[in-house]
């Protein structure tokens, strides 16, 4: 949960709810916009402004048990026009595996997200 702008609103994103919940609370209202892909988040972040929240997410999972996560992607939701606007995959370009050093190794992917205001 993030308070944003000048505190009338609030980001909330929750483990397994494949959404971003947008809440104004001068008019107290909540509008939820989803992830594209049904992603699950695993972290996120949300400028100072609240229009734009960054979502550290699974896209995929294995049928193994418990399921691991096979893809993942950060997806970039804008809550001005209400929508999940661009998902960019973590890829370790110099191995081509999810932000891991090791080619052979499993997937990795972040539990942690932050933005740096420009």
């Amino acid at each position: 949960m993030r308070v944003v702008g000048d505190g009338s609103k609030v980001i909330v994103v929750g483990k397994n709810i494949p959404a971003v919940l947008f809440v104004d609370l001068n008019q107290q209202t909540t509008t939820p916009i989803g992830l594209a892909n049904s992603g699950l988040p695993l972290a996120a972040s949300a400028s100072t402004d609240g229009s734009q929240v960054f979502v550290a997410a699974c896209d995929a999972y294995d049928t193994s048990t418990p399921p691991q996560c096979t893809s993942g992607t950060v997806h970039i939701v804008n809550t001005l026009s209400g929508g999940d606007i661009q998902q960019v995959p973590y890829v370790n370009l110099n191995t081509n595996n999810s932000m891991c050093n090791e080619p052979s190794g499993p997937p990795c992917f972040p539990n942690l997200i932050a933005i740096r205001p420009q």
